[in-house]
């Protein structure tokens, strides 16, 4: 880093990622416009912020007790006993009140102090303590340059425009409605017209207030949830709510210290059915924030991060090197469905800097799917719109999946060139299967089940014991009753052993271009004085 500008440039990543690349300085000087240049020399100077932070600490506990999904109560008796260990330690190693700048119970067990040389290496010989990291500003948009009057930000469109992104990923099958996302980033344009914007559990770890001043959060927000309502663009879950959780400021500067701060808010107010989407990273990673998402994943949490804009391997990033089964790390690809390994410069704000070695990070140990990731339109700051590129983007479309798919999405191939050798997954949305209850009505089986969201019909599947499913019927209504009569019908909540003298019933929806749902759950109806499938239906 000590010839950081002698002759040769490092330019941290575009979206929240710290992106290394090299450049000889005189070529830069040579070929670069006059107002990209400008834009160099504000990114130096946004890199001579950023480093470790003197005399600034994260002390991280071990942990002796695992986050339960399940146990809202338990998390909160946990939290409560870590920040009651945390105060014992700030009162046994002498931290002054003036010195503690954040305790942690929730993501981590921990807190972010001043300490001096000889604090800290109490601490580290503390057999309660797993690590002291130092705080340190890291710059996650110097790379990302939008001139301040790009002709590629628009005011709010006139018309409603389904991004090639979107419509890749069939996001026109869900909606988002009830269903809540947290954007750990720069803010989000909380006034901004096509965004339901949840402004009371918004909050700012850098700046003083949770709206965007940079504008990536809210392109992120937008791919996640944007209206549809005919105006600007549609988010694959159009019209969830969004909730802005400001770790970067303006300048897209923010510190280990902030994001823990974010992180472990979410983990505090976040319900299990929430996603979290962090398009941000720390490049050679953070071992505090890969234990924070990894808590918060243990509670139950879904996160989706940006693999990074590097073209290196993912495992060199916090949080996307973290391998959890709620942690989903998203590569980007372009049109066309191949790995955007080099991002296309011709593409407007893409890569305003002209650089051409900038592309998707990669990582077959650490990478879990592929999204959308090159010419994204989405929403701005200020009401706006802009087109750009990055992992930053792909990210939020699984993010809008996994919000109302979670368990029901589906793959639809895979990307092409993957540097890797292993191809990445590209996850797409489904209908949403009904949701089924069954009863008994009038001695005969009844089914009944929620509309799904742009369903036309529903397919009703039938069989006896363990036999084969056969279609039954189809419906455009949301319930179905049955010719069988029975004095002695049950109505189960699981079949019988041997499924003996046991109907089973499983719905799935269908849209008018002929996608269709997963099954539903398969509901069971026991019978007695029937001697099979001829007993009716």
């Amino acid at each position: 880093m000590n010839n950081l500008y002698s002759k040769k440039c490092l330019l941290f990543g575009l979206f929240a990622f710290l992106i290394l690349t090299n450049c000889e300085d005189q070529n830069v000087q040579q070929n670069t416009p006059p107002n990209v240049q400008s834009q160099i020399n504000d990114n130096k100077q946004l890199i001579e912020k950023t480093g470790p932070i003197p005399g600034e600490y994260i002390v991280v506990f071990k942990e002796y007790q695992e986050r339960d999904a399940r146990e809202k109560a338990v998390n909160n008796l946990l939290a409560q006993t870590a920040l009651e260990a945390v105060n014992q330690t700030l009162l046994k190693y002498n931290v002054k009140e003036q010195d503690v700048l954040s305790r942690y119970g929730h993501a981590l067990r921990g807190f972010v102090a001043r300490l001096s040389e000889e604090q800290v290496k109490e601490l580290q010989e503390d057999s309660d303590i797993a690590f002291v990291e130092q705080n340190r500003v890291f710059n996650g948009l110097a790379g990302f340059a939008i001139p301040k009057e790009s002709k590629n930000r628009s005011k709010s469109m006139m018309s409603q425009t389904t991004p090639w992104g979107v419509s890749r990923v069939d996001g026109h099958l869900i909606d988002g409605t009830g269903h809540k996302a947290w954007v750990i980033d720069t803010g989000i344009d909380l006034d901004h017209s096509d965004l339901n914007v949840d402004v009371s559990n918004s909050a700012a770890f850098t700046e003083s207030t949770p709206n965007d001043l940079n504008g990536h959060g809210t392109h992120v927000a937008g791919i996640i949830a944007a209206k549809d309502n005919s105006i600007d663009v549609v988010g694959v879950a159009s019209g969830a709510t969004v909730v802005a959780i400001k770790s970067l400021n303006k300048d897209g500067l923010g510190t280990i210290q902030s994001v823990l701060d974010g992180i472990n808010y979410v983990a505090n107010n976040a319900s299990i059915s929430d996603v979290i989407n962090m398009s941000l990273g720390v490049e050679n990673g953070s071992s505090s924030i890969d234990i924070a998402v990894t808590n918060a994943a243990n509670s139950g949490l879904d996160f989706v991060v940006a693999a990074g804009n590097d073209e290196a391997n993912a495992n060199n990033y916090s949080p996307a090197r973290v391998n959890h089964y709620n942690v989903h790390t998203v590569s980007a690809f372009r049109q066309g469905d191949e790995f955007a390994q080099t991002f296309d410069i011709t593409t407007p704000n893409c890569n305003p800097l002209n650089f051409p070695d900038v592309g998707s990070n990669y990582g077959s140990s650490t990478v879990d799917y592929s999204a959308p990731g090159e010419s994204i339109l989405s929403l701005w700051k200020n009401n706006g719109t802009l087109t750009t590129c990055g992992t930053s983007m792909a990210a939020p479309h699984i993010a809008g999946i996994l919000l109302v798919n979670s368990s029901t999405f589906a793959l639809d191939g895979t990307v092409s060139n993957d540097p890797d050798g292993t191809s990445d997954d590209i996850m797409v949305a489904k209908l949403e299967p009904p949701v089924l209850s069954h009863s008994v009505y009038n001695q005969s089986p009844k089914l009944t089940w929620n509309s799904t969201y742009g369903a036309t019909s529903y397919k009703i599947y039938r069989r006896f014991e363990n036999g084969s499913w056969s279609l039954i019927a189809t419906t455009t209504s949301n319930t179905y009753i049955g010719s069988l009569v029975n004095p002695n019908l049950q109505a189960v909540t699981s079949p019988p052993f041997n499924y003996q003298d046991t109907y089973s019933y499983r719905v799935l929806a269908k849209n008018g271009s002929g996608d269709e749902s997963r099954y539903s759950d398969t509901k069971y109806f026991t019978v007695s004085g029937c001697s099979g499938p001829g007993c009716g239906s």
